[in-house]
C-alpha cells in the first residue's frame, strides 16, 4: 500500500516514516527510485538498517505543523493522526 501512495508523487531526496514502513522490499523500492529510506527499525529485525536519527526527529516537526494546520478540519486531523510516511524533497 506504501508503494502505491508513494508512486503518486514525484521521487523525493528522502522519505520519513515510522517503524510500520520498515520492509526490505520498500526500502529496496525506494533505493530503486532514488529516496533515501529514513524508517527506524522494527524490533524484531535480524538484520538492521542505518538510519538518520537527526533526519527522523523532523518527522514530528512535519507532524505537528500538520496537526496545527488541520486541527480546525477533524476529519483531516484524524486521517494524519493514525501515523504514516512524509516525503521530504529537494
Amino acid at each position: 500500500m506504501a508503494e502505491r501512495l508513494i508512486r503518486r508523487n514525484k521521487a523525493a531526496e528522502k522519505l520519513l516514516g515510522d517503524k510500520a514502513y520498515d520492509s526490505a522490499e520498500l526500502r529496496e523500492w525506494l533505493e530503486d527510485r532514488g529516496t533515501k529510506a529514513v524508517i527506524p527499525n522494527k524490533r524484531n529485525r535480524k538484520q538492521p538498517f542505518n538510519f538518520n536519527k537527526k533526519a527522523y526527529k523532523e518527522r514530528r516537526r512535519i507532524e505537528n505543523a500538520f496537526w496545527l494546520e488541520t486541527s480546525s478540519h477533524p476529519s483531516a486531523s484524524s486521517q494524519l493522526s493514525s501515523g504514516g510516511f512524509y516525503e521530504s524533497g529537494p
